[in-house]
């Protein structure tokens, strides 16, 4: 059964820390570059019917609801799976409670956010040949498709029970090979996953203690000649990261996107870069 919340209820809710993923759905509605962007239209199967049938399945079963998105980046349309508007939670199997995931920041991963959109711009046009990319956040996995579209050697990331088999369906969907995809948690370390030549993200600065996570995910898993590029709708919190990621010897580029009448969001790019001789030492 699909548990339907009331906006206002769930705007009041306590939000539990959740680091790697959007929290507060209250912070995320407070000006037009926290809304979602496109409008819904019903989904329809792609064909792969096993991977169709399996999402539908959960889907049934779970009892949230999805649609159709179209995203248009640069000269390429991509097509995404999505939820089909903020009111969708369901969570009987208890998957995003034990991830730390409270039934007002659920919907959040599901949605095409601004701050993506940006970045999906952003890495379209990024020189990715050779780069090993690591996308921080992807929700439905919009610039991780650009890069994967543009041949990119990219891993996406999220903490999002349900961040996987999106991003499966809608590389499917978009007739691409498969990405990579880790569960990631930004408080536990990943050694394993090693090292990335560029490491992205959007809207991931939403929380007083982000600068310090992030920043120190950055410091386990940048090479030593990394770029980070981060898209920011100006949440009040990227302060301390940039004077975290200047300690670590990166420096910092900022761009803010020209409004549009297609898209009237003013954006912060945030673009980090550093030298080899920089590089500082996990602690």
């Amino acid at each position: 059964m699909r548990i339907s919340q009331p906006r206002s209820r769930a705007f009041s809710q306590k939000n539990r820390f959740f680091p790697g993923y959007r929290s507060s759905i209250g912070s995320r509605h407070h000006s037009l570059a926290s809304r979602p962007t496109t409008y819904c239209r019903p989904l329809r199967p792609v064909h792969a019917p096993a991977l169709s049938d399996r999402l539908a399945t959960r889907s049934a079963r779970l009892g949230f609801s999805t649609c159709k998105l179209t995203a248009k980046v640069g000269a390429h349309e991509f097509r995404l799976r999505a939820l089909s508007d903020l009111q969708q939670y369901s969570d009987e199997d208890g998957a995003g409670d034990r991830a730390g995931i409270s039934s007002a920041q659920w919907s959040l991963f599901g949605h095409l956010w601004p701050s993506a959109r940006v970045l999906a711009e952003a890495m379209s046009q990024f020189a990715v040949a050779g780069l090993r990319v690591l996308e921080i956040g992807c929700g439905l996995g919009l610039p991780s498709l650009v890069l994967k579209q543009r041949g990119a050697n990219v891993t996406a990331s999220d903490h999002h029970p349900l961040a996987e088999e999106f991003l499966e369906y809608n590389t499917v969907l978009n007739g691409l090979e498969r990405i990579t995809y880790r569960d990631l948690s930004w408080a536990i370390p990943e050694p394993a996953m090693g090292h990335f030549d560029l490491i992205i993200g959007s809207d991931v600065l939403y929380e007083r203690d982000h600068g310090a996570l992030l920043s120190r995910l950055v410091l386990r898993h940048a090479a030593p000649n990394a770029e980070v590029v981060i898209t920011d709708p100006g949440r009040g919190f990227s302060a301390p990261f940039t004077r975290a990621m200047q300690a670590q010897g990166f420096a910092c580029t900022t761009l803010t996107t020209p409004t549009r009448e297609d898209f009237p969001f003013r954006i912060r790019l945030l673009k980090f870069r550093r030298s080899p001789e920089l590089v500082a030492q996990p602690a």
